[in-house]
């Protein structure tokens, strides 16, 4: 496909789950809390410095900044508007991370189990989880209205793991339940996905 804009995901900083080792995929635990640790603020701050992206052409005329409202997604993204000089991250929660189900709250160990059937069925709910399928079928509602509403801009798009992965799917022309093939995502990892600009795989 022919994108109008150049697109790029951002995983979110290092987290209070992430060091407790836990898995907080649902809104009601994600947003209002589980932000960014202390560790993990001041490494996003160092990897998003605004040194690191000289020359890349983000600037407050032609970026957009998109973010999930959970939390620790938000203030990463806030953390890299204020360290560019763009305007404020704009809340889309297509962007959420994806729901574990019944493994919320439990041990980070557990995200194994979902993604080995991940491997078998991209339409499985697996102790409640939400299916790759749906994942991207939100993320394809996300981009396709972007797309009928900018041009010619670099979108970041502030969300989680499995999100930012699947998102790279569309991409990269893979189904969405191969989201696990594709290099793991750092926490605080600025990736290109494609588009005018930087098309996918370059």
């Amino acid at each position: 496909m022919n994108y109008k804009n150049t697109y790029y995901c951002l995983r979110h900083g290092r987290s209070t789950a992430n060091e407790q080792h836990i898995i907080v995929s649902r809104p009601e635990n994600g947003v209002p809390g589980y932000g960014l640790s202390p560790t993990g603020r001041a490494d996003t701050l160092t990897k998003l410095d605004a040194k690191h992206f000289a020359g890349r052409g983000f600037t407050p005329e032609n970026t957009v900044c998109y973010s999930s409202d959970f939390s620790r997604a938000f203030q990463t993204a806030e953390i890299f508007c204020e360290q560019l000089g763009l305007a404020a991250p704009i809340v889309d929660i297509r962007l959420r991370e994806r729901s574990f189900g019944k493994f919320e709250l439990e041990s980070a160990d557990n995200y194994e189990r979902v993604w080995e059937r991940d491997l078998e069925d991209a339409h499985h709910n697996f102790n409640e989880a939400e299916s790759t399928a749906a994942v991207r079928a939100r993320l394809e509602d996300f981009l396709s209205e972007v797309e009928n509403t900018h041009a010619g801009k670099h979108i970041v798009c502030v969300s989680h793991g499995d999100p930012s992965q699947i998102f790279q799917t569309i991409f990269a022309d893979l189904p969405a339940n191969g989201h696990r093939s594709l290099p793991h995502l750092e926490n605080a990892e600025l990736r290109p996905l494609g588009g005018p600009e930087f098309p996918a795989g370059e």
